[in-house]
């Protein structure tokens, strides 16, 4: 008897029963095509029988009802956060109008709570990276006189040469002409970077 291999999941964290490709890509196809051309599709790819293809459609049917069922868990314990919040909230507001003002904080705090778990759930949670990429031109206010006295003359036409180059790959078109204000573009790119734990 040979030892059981890796077990294989979503990235939900369903486990891929039988022969994972094979009831990975049923679920798949399933998806775009009705029952028998699915197992037709299996059957002509896989080169197996039909009754094993049968098996394998059985086991992608039933992993698509736990990946729908982890949406629909994630859907209700998301409403049971925005209860949690609400009455949290409410009972804060009763708590401060009764003087109770640490109670009505700890409420405030278990209403944040609910409210950062509904966020992780819905997928609607701040990004915790960001990424910033600038593809205009930069201006820096800089005295040139104040720059240039400090070059000396094999540092000038060291310049000079380089002003040259530049100047020759302008007129080439080697080097775009710098955009006019109006056409200046900054892109920001959200990034999620899940932490630990989290998918």
């Amino acid at each position: 008897m040979g030892r059981p291999g890796a077990i294989i999941t979503t990235a939900k964290g369903n486990a891929v029963g039988g022969n994972p490709a094979r009831v990975l890509f049923a679920a798949q196809t399933l998806r775009e095509h009705g029952t028998n051309e699915t197992i037709r599709i299996i059957v002509a790819k896989f080169g197996i029988h039909r009754a094993t293809a049968w098996k394998d459609l059985t086991k992608a049917k039933a992993l698509i009802a736990l990946e729908l069922d982890a949406i629909g868990t994630r859907a209700a314990e998301a409403r049971r956060n925005e209860r949690i919040a609400d009455k949290a909230e409410e009972l804060a507001a009763k708590a401060a109008t009764d003087g109770d003002f640490i109670g009505a904080a700890t409420l405030h705090r278990a209403a944040v709570a609910a409210s950062r778990e509904i966020a992780r759930l819905t997928g609607a949670h701040a990004p915790t990276k960001l990424e910033v990429t600038h593809t205009g031109t930069v201006e820096v206010d800089v005295r040139i006189d104040a720059v240039l006295s400090v070059l000396d003359e094999a540092d000038l036409a060291a310049l000079r040469v380089i002003s040259e180059k530049i100047e020759a790959a302008k007129a080439d078109g080697r080097i775009a002409a710098p955009a006019a204000d109006d056409e200046i573009i900054e892109d920001a790119e959200l990034v999620d970077d899940p932490g630990p734990g989290e998918n």
